[in-house]
């Protein structure tokens, strides 16, 4: 019984310390942020600096339309979400007025292209809008985005 209670003591322990390993980088980032602009860099790693501001905070809304790109994304997510609620509602109503064997064959076959990485399926539009002469020049888009939906995409989309 000790033994089991020391065992998990020692994994959460080394799952707590993975964690802070990992919230490091996050944590010095947040800090170099809160530098007065125009210092220059510190030598080392510097936690919390002499003087903390939030002017950078209020600073990229002047320098960026930062707040069109929230808007962008959340417009975009939101419509991806939708979309792939829609779609997902469709397919899984289709599939449940199938028969048992059916419906396993379109899972297994659903399964199996969801393993397939996204970076196989950008050569092969590429390749195809191009043969077909749409490659984004006469549009000002590449039409492989209307196909690159949650939960792959889209992932550098905006809308200017």
């Amino acid at each position: 019984m000790k033994i089991n209670l020391l065992s998990r003591l020692v994994t959460h322990l080394l799952s707590l310390a993975l964690t802070g390993l990992f919230l490091l980088p996050l944590l010095w980032m947040f800090s170099a942020s809160l530098r007065a602009p125009g210092l220059l860099p510190s030598r080392g790693i510097e936690w919390l600096p002499a003087a903390p501001t939030f002017v950078n905070y209020t600073r990229i809304f002047e320098i960026l339309p930062f707040g069109r790109y929230i808007l962008n994304s959340v417009l975009v997510t939101f419509s991806g979400v939708l979309l792939t609620l829609m779609t997902a509602s469709w397919a899984g109503f289709g599939m449940s007025l199938l028969g048992k064997r059916a419906r396993l064959r379109l899972l297994v076959v659903s399964a199996t292209l969801q393993m397939i990485p996204v970076t196989a399926f950008w050569l092969t539009r590429f390749l195809f809008f191009s043969q077909i002469g749409i490659n984004g020049d006469k549009f000002g888009f590449h039409p492989t985005l209307l196909l690159d939906l949650p939960p792959h995409g889209p992932r550098n989309f905006r809308i200017c």
